[in-house]
């Protein structure tokens, strides 16, 4: 029914619902619109951490994951390679990468 498509993308429920409420009442198709999403499934994927880690583990992922964020739930890195190694950002936009 709308003339315009809607971007889902990167939106939470609450953030589609005011979007998809807002297109219907501007194109003039519902007075005062009540709009409700559901997530009926969120799109996990495996990841798994392995090496010189305290505990190894195969976890799923949701969204966007960090290697910092990963290497935390695998309890960090071994004592001996944690003396030896380093994570470091020096700004915002040079984060430590994303696992995809």
């Amino acid at each position: 029914m709308l003339t315009q498509r809607i971007k889902a993308e990167g939106l939470m429920p609450v953030e589609l619902e005011e979007a998809v409420a807002k297109a219907l009442e501007e194109e003039s198709l519902i007075v005062a619109p009540f709009v409700t999403i559901t997530v009926a499934e969120y799109g996990n994927r495996p990841i798994s951490v392995a090496g010189a880690v305290r505990t190894p583990l195969t976890f799923q992922a949701s969204g966007p994951l960090t290697l910092l964020e990963a290497l935390t739930r695998a309890g960090g890195l071994t004592p001996e390679l944690a003396r030896k190694s380093s994570l470091a950002s020096r700004s915002p936009d040079q984060m430590v990468p994303r696992l995809r």
